[in-house]
């Protein structure tokens, strides 16, 4: 058993060092896996994370957060409003 269980973890890490690297022409970039074109979803995903603006976000914070806002009161429906505008 324990014969068994050692030759098992080393098939497992021999297996897990060998990796496949993707061909492609031009600049190393890393590989994405899982999508049938990772080009497409890489220009997505750039395009998607340069979008959050730190201070535009700190902003709305900062008036979310200016006064409590329990439900069904009119700080509420404000806030509600705030956001849907």
């Amino acid at each position: 058993m324990r014969l068994f269980l050692a030759g098992l973890l080393c098939s497992a890490i021999v297996l897990s060092g060998s990796t496949t690297k993707a061909e492609h022409n031009g600049p190393s970039t890393p590989s994405l896996f899982g999508f049938r074109h990772p080009e497409t979803e890489t220009a997505a995903e750039t395009q998607f994370l340069s979008a959050p603006d730190s201070k535009l976000a700190e902003e709305h914070l900062r008036i979310l957060t200016k006064v409590p806002h329990m439900a069904g009161i009119f700080e509420d429906k404000a806030t509600a409003d705030y956001v849907a505008k």
